[in-house]
């Protein structure tokens, strides 16, 4: 068998480093074509950690550039940053999938023009004596309803006491299974018919202001009397640095300027000797192969998902050169 020694492969990683840094742009976008060009050019939509954040953008921000900016509605109030409300993410609070049939998890029977989050703050749901469903805030105290699961069996019951949405989950998986899900019309119409007066808890909520990037951090620096969800179209937040760079929720569609971060980076040039019987390391798709072999193999080294790997070429258009001993 003949084995090709193969000298040099030169290959090109950028690695990050730890220094996350912001970049201002000065051009109006929706919230949605400024996600969009961060992640094309850099990471995402500013995320904002901390004060140290607040304090590094105050410091950075080029306030006579964003005067010149004129938007559409004529009001240029905040700079996009990453933080948006996603209020399509409703689920119940018992989330075993194995209770729920195809399509139950999706029931609802909101009341007319619900849910509509008003105040920017209604993550969570109550049920009408009528059936219907309400979004509402989830420190207001009321009855709640439970459910008792045994085998197949379910059993619902209401509160004697009255809670807030999270002292009513604590409560019913202490003394039960956990806050009623209603799967169906049938169901809906059994828990109204124990709801004595005006409404009770059901195990219905969703969750809060989110970051794009994924982020987990609960930091917020927002403006007094934001968020308030104006006309019920602000989903996405602004950064106001008329106001110190407090934030306040505003519609995606807006056209407002916006702040991108990324991550510095180090360039590193690594000469590869491989031992193979591949007659053509050249070739495009065995390239490309082998650079997904590498970076899975440096990624998992490095528990990065931001290494960036590609092969150099020399001046005849060739990463590999080889030669042959037998």
């Amino acid at each position: 068998m003949t084995s090709l020694t193969v000298v040099p492969a030169p290959l090109s990683a950028l690695a990050p480093v730890s220094s996350r840094h912001f970049i201002f742009v000065y051009e109006l976008k929706t919230q949605e074509e400024a996600r969009s060009y961060c992640r094309q050019h850099y990471t995402d939509l500013a995320t904002v950690e901390n004060m140290e954040d607040v304090l590094t953008l105050n410091e950075m921000v080029d306030r006579s550039r964003l005067q010149l900016l004129k938007p559409p509605d004529g009001f240029l109030n905040g700079t996009w940053i990453g933080l948006y409300d996603d209020v399509n993410t409703w689920s119940w609070s018992l989330s075993d999938p194995t209770y729920y049939s195809e399509g139950q998890e999706n029931y609802r029977n909101w009341a007319p023009g619900r849910p509509n989050n008003i105040r920017a703050n209604q993550f969570c749901v109550w049920m009408y004596q009528s059936g219907q469903w309400e979004d509402y805030e989830c420190t207001y105290r009321l009855q709640a309803i439970c459910v008792n699961l045994t085998g197949s069996s379910e059993t619902f019951v209401l509160t004697t006491a009255s809670f807030t949405w999270e002292e009513a989950q604590q409560y019913c998986r202490q003394h039960h299974t956990d806050l009623a899900s209603v799967k169906n019309a049938t169901q809906n119409s059994q828990i109204a018919a124990l709801i004595p007066t005006n409404s009770a808890w059901i195990g219905l909520n969703r969750q809060r202001w989110r970051w794009l990037d994924g982020n987990n951090s609960t930091f917020s620096f927002w403006k007094t009397l934001q968020p308030d969800n104006y006309e019920t179209l602000e989903h996405c937040v602004v950064a106001d640095f008329e106001s110190g760079g407090r934030w306040a929720d505003s519609n995606c569609d807006k056209m407002r300027p916006f702040i991108c971060y990324g991550w510095a980076v180090k360039k590193y040039k690594i000469k590869l000797q491989l031992n193979t019987t591949i007659a053509n390391l050249n070739d495009p798709v065995v390239m490309e192969q082998l650079l997904q072999q590498i970076a899975l193999r440096v990624g998992r080294a490095n528990a990065t998902d931001l290494l960036k790997l590609s092969w150099v070429k020399d001046a005849n258009g060739n990463v590999f050169n080889k030669t042959t001993t037998p």
